[in-house]
C-alpha cells in the first residue's frame, strides 16, 4: 500500500514540476501580443511586455480559402511572412500593411507563394474570390521559437519552422509602453 501511495506522489510532483517548467519557459512569450485593425489589410501591432527582447519576429501572412473560424485552416494557403524588426523590452511596433508599397509587395509575394493544397471536396481549384487574410506572429524570446495566432501560443521546434517567403515591412514605428516588466 505505501508503494502506490509513494508512486501516487511520485506522478503527481512530476505534473506538478511539469507545469511549472512550462510556465517558466513561456513568462516572458505570454508577454508578447499583437492586434490587427482591419479584417485583411491595414495595420497589425505588435507589443513585447517583456523585460527582454523579441527577436527574429515575423508577422505570418495566410491567404485561405474556404475558412473556418478564421483560422490558419482551409482548403488552400498561401503564407507569406513580414520580417519586422526585433522587439525591444517594453515597446511596440505598428506595421501598416496598406501602404501603397508594402501592399504591392504582398500582393506579389502572395502570386509567388506556393498553393498549400488542404483537404478539400471542390476538385482542388483556388476560387478566385473569397480569400481572406489571416495572421500569426513569429518570434524568438531567447528561451525558444514561438508563433502566436489570435489566441494560441505554441512552442515551435527549430528545425520544423516553414520557410516561408520573407518580404521586409517598409512602414514601421515603434514606441514605449508603460505598463510591462516581472510583475505586470
Amino acid at each position: 500500500m505505501a508503494l502506490v501511495i509513494a508512486v501516487s506522489a511520485l506522478r503527481d510532483q512530476q505534473q506538478v514540476n511539469s507545469r511549472a517548467m512550462d510556465r517558466f519557459d513561456r513568462r516572458y512569450a505570454e508577454r508578447v501580443s499583437w492586434w490587427a485593425t482591419r479584417r485583411d489589410r491595414g495595420t497589425v501591432t505588435i507589443q513585447n511586455r517583456s523585460p527582454v527582447p523579441v527577436l527574429d519576429v515575423t508577422l505570418q501572412l495566410v491567404e485561405v480559402t474556404h475558412v473556418n473560424d478564421r483560422a490558419f485552416s482551409g482548403s488552400h494557403q498561401r503564407r507569406i511572412g513580414v520580417q519586422i524588426s526585433d522587439l525591444p523590452p517594453c515597446t511596440m511596433t505598428v506595421v501598416n500593411l496598406s501602404e501603397p508599397v508594402m501592399s504591392d509587395r504582398i500582393d506579389w509575394a502572395l502570386r509567388d507563394a506556393d498553393v498549400i493544397p488542404r483537404p478539400h471536396t471542390d476538385g482542388g481549384r483556388l476560387p478566385a474570390d473569397g480569400a481572406v487574410l489571416t495572421y500569426a506572429v513569429r518570434f524568438h524570446d531567447g528561451n525558444a521559437l514561438w508563433e502566436r495566432e489570435r489566441s494560441d501560443l505554441r512552442r515551435l521546434h527549430s528545425s520544423l519552422a516553414e520557410k516561408d517567403l520573407t518580404i521586409i515591412a517598409t512602414t514601421q514605428s515603434t514606441q514605449p509602453v508603460t505598463d510591462c516588466g516581472t510583475d505586470g
